[in-house]
């Protein structure tokens, strides 16, 4: 029996600054792409019933949806299935994707003989990591008992280790470490020098109050992994909807979907955004935006 419809109801507006919208100007996609931490999903991690129906009646219209996150695989797997089993699934930044919630997944990541080189030049007393052991799971080796608050978004399938390069048994989607002696910029450096087939990305962790450093597949980014999406669907990147927030929404926003940014998306992706939605994750923004311009 299929579920009732659910009014979409005109929910009220926070007290935000409203950039103008060109709704006149979107067309029914034949593809919805988006990011879950900070767009989909508020600080609850739960899809709202809102949402849900707004990309249910979506579906209906023909619309394919899929997401594009930085989570391990499995982590994602029930965000992509709760929107339906056509689903497609970008996770870990493009290196692994699946063109159906359930279907196995494609890995396109850091090749092992490079990760474990660069696992075995970063080996030193004091640098603490998690990465991908090449197999959806993430691997811990850290000393201070805060580093753990770091991975609670990423992944659920987890294991402590003390030489992770011995642990790491496939192509790896991505290394992140903190507690690197040198400047970050001269670390971020002498990784790509060493290392080709990596870029390096160096955020400010205000948990751990220093530096973290992202490795992950040089060619290998959310805005490829569309592409190819598009490709395996026999549709152009233009005719589908892309919606983001953070600095790795950057490259998703190169691909060339429309592009929408979230009311609470960092400046770089607001400025590679055709449109900006009415509301922040908090508020249902990515559902009232499409319910907006096509419901």
């Amino acid at each position: 029996m299929r579920s009732p419809k659910l009014p979409l109801p005109k929910l009220p507006l926070p007290k935000l600054p409203l950039p103008e919208l060109r709704l006149p100007e979107l067309r029914l996609p034949k593809l919805i792409v988006t990011d879950l931490d900070g767009t989909l999903l508020p600080e609850s991690k739960a899809i709202t019933p809102y949402a849900l129906e707004v990309l249910r009646r979506l579906r209906e219209k023909g619309v394919r949806l899929g997401i594009a996150t930085g989570k391990f695989y499995h982590l994602a797997q029930p965000y992509a299935a709760a929107l339906g089993p056509e689903t497609a699934v970008i996770a870990l930044d493009g290196a692994r994707t699946s063109l159906m919630a359930e279907g196995p997944s494609r890995v396109r990541g850091i090749p092992r003989a490079e990760m474990v080189g660069l696992l075995r030049w970063l080996d030193a007393p004091g640098v603490e990591l998690f990465l991908d052991s090449g197999e959806d799971e993430l691997l811990l080796r850290f000393e201070r008992a805060d580093f753990p608050l770091l991975t609670r978004h990423w992944a659920e399938r987890k294991r402590r280790v003390a030489d992770a390069h011995s642990q790491v048994v496939g192509d790896s989607g991505i290394l992140s470490f903190v507690g690197a002696a040198e400047p970050a910029e001269a670390v971020a450096a002498g990784i790509e020098r060493r290392f080709a087939s990596v870029r390096t990305s160096v955020f400010y962790s205000s948990a751990l109050a220093c530096q973290r450093f992202a490795v992950q597949p040089r060619a290998v980014t959310k805005g490829s992994a569309l592409r190819e999406l598009c490709a395996g669907l026999a549709i152009e990147p233009s005719e589908c909807l892309a919606f983001g927030d953070w600095y790795n929404d950057v490259h998703l926003f190169r691909a060339g979907a429309v592009n929408v940014a979230m009311q609470n998306a960092v400046a770089e992706v607001k400025a590679l955004a055709h449109h900006i939605t009415d509301c922040d994750c908090e508020h249902d923004g990515v559902a009232r935006f499409l319910a907006a311009a096509f419901l």
